[in-house]
């Protein structure tokens, strides 16, 4: 039987993830960062309020820290042999052009599974707040200097 090689699919920028000691090969990926300790209110005015009077204002709805929420979170496309459990966590590595290293737990997750193919998910990780781990982004340069 002869043996077929066949080149891998990716983004074209090698971005890797690794979660909880698996690698995923990434197809997208997008970093959220949100301040949930926001104290400020929102404006509310209308233009129908008179000239002079105070602004109307009221509370964020959607501020504060509940159930775990540290307002940074790593949403990607994968595909690979295992999929992404809801509620797994661990440590997190993307490689590539943005790299990310931390701690966090997996918030949401879908998978597509059929005969003879790699498993495709996708997954949201709640990222641990970096007073509490070391989380760090970086841009990588490229050879003119540049950043992507």
């Amino acid at each position: 039987m002869a043996k077929t090689s066949f080149v891998t699919p990716n983004d074209n920028s090698g971005t890797t993830v690794s979660f909880a000691g698996q690698e995923y090969k990434c197809t997208d990926l997008t970093w959220s960062k949100t301040d949930i300790t926001a104290t400020d209110e929102i404006d509310t005015s209308t233009l129908d309020q008179a000239a002079g009077e105070t602004v109307n204002t009221q509370p964020r709805p959607l501020v504060g820290n509940t159930g775990g929420d540290t307002g940074w979170s790593l949403t990607f496309n994968y595909f690979g042999n295992t999929p992404i459990e809801d509620g797994s966590s661990g440590p997190v590595v993307v490689s590539g052009n943005v790299q990310i290293t931390g701690n966090g737990t997996c918030t949401d997750s879908s998978i597509t599974a059929t005969r003879n193919e790699v498993i495709t998910g996708s997954a949201t990780i709640r990222l641990d707040r970096p007073d509490t781990q070391a989380l760090k982004a970086t841009l990588k340069k490229t050879d003119d200097g540049s950043k992507k």
